[in-house]
């Protein structure tokens, strides 16, 4: 009879039978565990093979992908932009600049001088700048479609194009 240690973690005398079918369950279990955890690696890997095989196809067309976003993204972007801005403010509609329109003179602060609607135009687009900054998620597309409303109210009224504006974005307006 052999001292064995049993799963209990206690010690017994067993007998050579005994000894034989400890053993033959040790193997069994083993088979079992090493199937068990081959199957739920995999399983577990399958994320992250496919994120792996998403990220390298996108890696290697990487010039391809970037072209259709541009060719496509912008034209739809802009078309959106459009859309939404007529439906909110009608065809020829235009709005009231934000800005003030009188301001302290800058040789005299007590005497009050009156603002230009192009230029308090061009004072809202430049504070329509900082739209993005303050909204997480949205705020690039706000500013966006905030800045393409305040070019078209500035075309409707017969402003011209103020050097702050890229002539890419007046052309889109």
């Amino acid at each position: 009879m052999a001292l064995e240690l049993l799963p209990d973690g206690t010690f017994k005398k067993l007998t050579k039978v005994q000894t034989d079918a400890l053993d033959r369950y040790y193997k069994r279990e083993n088979k079992k565990d090493v199937s068990t955890e081959a199957f739920t690696s995999l399983i577990g890997g399958l994320p992250l093979i496919i994120g792996v095989g998403i990220a390298s196809t996108a890696y290697i067309f990487r010039d391809t992908i970037k072209e259709r976003i541009e060719e496509e993204g912008i034209g739809a972007g802009l078309s959106l932009a459009k859309l939404i801005t007529r439906f909110t403010r009608g065809e020829q509609n235009r709005t009231e600049p934000r800005a003030p329109q009188f301001r302290p003179s800058q040789l005299d602060p007590e005497v009050m001088v009156e603002v230009p609607r192009c230029l308090r135009y061009e004072q809202d687009y430049v504070d329509q700048a900082v739209i993005a900054k303050g909204i997480p998620l949205v705020g690039t597309p706000l500013q966006a479609l905030s800045q393409l409303h305040t070019i078209e109210s500035m075309k409707i009224e017969g402003c011209s194009k103020p050097d702050i504006i890229p002539q890419s974005q007046w052309d889109q307006a």
